[in-house]
């Protein structure tokens, strides 16, 4: 589980190691993983070009983890039975589709 924020709101202390996939020919660069150069733990995936967000791992934060939605609902590999908001991809307002789904991944009609 992660925690959105905007990029340039997260601050890390500590050496990272920086992991990136090339993405397909045409295709945007999508993220860059970082882990900690001491015990390789996943730390953060910055989406500076596509989302302009970046994914906290939650269990590293020094706050309770509260989730407030699901984002890539449609392509969970497990369907979680919870009162959430389920996205099938992120929120209008967070550049996706705005979307919704219900617990077993099927589209919900806007109101």
């Amino acid at each position: 589980m992660a925690t959105l924020y905007p990029c340039e709101q997260v601050k890390v202390e500590g050496e990272l190691v920086e992991y990136t996939n090339p993405p397909p020919e045409g295709k945007p660069k999508f993220s860059n993983r970082k882990t900690c150069a001491k015990c390789h733990g996943n730390v953060l995936n910055d989406h500076p070009d596509t989302m302009g967000v970046t994914d906290v791992v939650s269990g590293i934060l020094e706050t309770e983890f509260k989730p407030a939605m699901h984002i890539n609902y449609a392509e969970a590999t497990w369907k979680v039975n919870d009162d959430l908001p389920k996205f099938a991809d992120m929120p209008a307002e967070m550049g996706g589709s705005g979307q919704m789904l219900d617990n077993a991944g099927n589209p919900v009609a806007a109101p």
